[in-house]
């Protein structure tokens, strides 16, 4: 329905005051007083001002028609829409991508690479202690090869027991030296497979557009 036809309806329904409001709730034009000898008809007057209004200064958008059957300010508005040029059709709103369990945020990306480079540091210190240990090793073993072939007495017996106590708490701490490095390179690969996955199934995230355009 056009403004006059639904202003028509409005009192053909038993409104005795009319007003206009826009799509956001301001008044446009403000309702009409009582009938009075000076204005009889103030009913149909507002009703015209309201045609002339649509018709003559707004603007393309949406308007409400809004009456009540008394003048009472106690009494409810029926509102009823208007529509004034075409309507703008709305742009449905970009679903934001989800994240998937393999893409890493900034922040995880950048915690593992710390943990990465902890990791090398550590394995490059228990590479250094391991070769002071084989050269500790090595050290000990050709001690014991001169003293046996030296064939020495009793009384020279007690250095060669001494290293060989001390010869396999060395080659235990080596060994287990060799396993924590081991543990540790195998958590730095870990953990780089996991980046280089990352990067690899990271999607590409379209802007989201939260506004409505119109027209």
């Amino acid at each position: 329905m056009n403004a006059k036809e639904v202003c028509n309806h409005l009192i053909a329904g038993g409104c005795k005051v009319l007003r206009l409001t826009s799509e956001r709730g301001e008044l446009l034009v403000p309702k009409n007083q009582m009938p009075s000898e000076k204005r009889p008809n103030s009913l149909k007057d507002k009703a015209s001002q309201i045609v002339s209004y649509l018709d003559r200064i707004a603007v393309d958008g949406l308007y409400y028609i809004e009456g009540a059957s008394s003048h009472s300010n106690n009494t409810a508005f029926t509102k009823m829409p208007v529509q004034i040029g075409t309507p703008k059709e709305a742009k449905p709103l970009s679903e934001p991508s989800q994240p998937t369990e393999n893409v890493l945020s900034y922040n995880k990306a950048l915690e593992m690479q710390n943990t990465i480079a902890q990791l090398t540091s550590k394995v490059e210190q228990l590479n250094a202690e391991n070769d002071s240990l084989n050269e500790e090793i090595d050290a000990l073993e050709e001690e014991l090869a001169e003293l046996k072939a030296k064939e020495m007495g009793d009384a020279s017996q007690q250095p060669i027991a001494q290293a060989i106590s001390i010869l396999p708490a060395i080659v235990d701490k080596w060994f287990s030296q060799q396993n924590e490095k081991n543990a540790l390179m195998r958590e730095q690969i870990e953990l780089m497979k996991r980046q280089q996955n990352a990067r690899q199934q990271r999607p590409m995230q379209p802007p989201v557009d939260n506004e409505f355009d119109y027209e």
